[in-house]
């Protein structure tokens, strides 16, 4: 399902995760994905470990795409704003509960 994942060293402990290409849309691997990432990363940084990051140009273009990115992200706390997502605090019980179902 996860046709490729680009992770760039930026230095200074940094790292950028360029883009997860996903071939069947709608089954729930965007979800998957970004759920276990952000538990991963809490316990390696802790909870208030904060993101940011610029969004893919490509996802404008197609609307119900466009439309489906902005619930992912929303869906896990991250704020959008002018094509860029934050998030202050990972949301650690929102991620276990929705493992769970």
């Amino acid at each position: 399902f996860l046709e490729s994942c680009g992770v760039v060293e930026c230095g200074s402990g940094v790292k950028l995760i360029r883009d997860f290409l996903i071939r069947d849309s709608n089954r729930g691997y965007g979800s998957l994905l970004l759920r276990e990432s952000l538990l991963h990363i809490s316990q390696l940084f802790g909870v208030k470990t904060k993101i940011v990051g610029k969004l893919s140009f490509v996802d404008e273009v197609d609307k119900v795409n466009h439309q489906r990115r902005d619930h992912l992200y929303q869906k896990f706390g991250f704020s959008i704003t002018d094509g860029r997502i934050a998030l202050d605090e990972i949301p650690v019980a929102m991620l276990v509960k929705e493992r769970d179902k």
